[in-house]
């Protein structure tokens, strides 16, 4: 983007880390399964919060187990969701100076 921008990044001093972050979540989005069990969907009710399994293999045995869950509020996909908005406005205005 600085190639193209050279005033980008400072625009921008997160970019970097924040794409980064943006890729990481999607991967937990497409790939990692919600959680759905009753204590979950109850979660939700109450407090707009969702969380997606993490399975790894285990070193001994290589056998798929429960690594952690990630979760995020409604808040924080909204949150997420305006971050990539605001980055998309600013590089399709880049592209079209161009």
């Amino acid at each position: 983007m600085e190639k193209v921008d050279p005033n980008f990044g400072v625009r921008n001093p997160t970019y970097s880390t924040d794409f980064q972050n943006i890729i990481q979540d999607r991967n937990v989005f497409a790939h990692d399964p919600m959680v759905t069990v009753p204590t979950a969907v109850q979660e939700f009710k109450e407090n707009k919060s969702v969380g997606y399994y993490k399975y790894k293999p285990r070193k001994k045995d290589n056998k798929i187990e429960l690594h952690s869950i990630t979760k995020f509020t409604d808040t924080q996909i909204n949150d997420k969701i305006q971050k990539i908005i605001n980055y998309i406005e600013e590089i399709l205005i880049i592209i079209e100076k161009n």
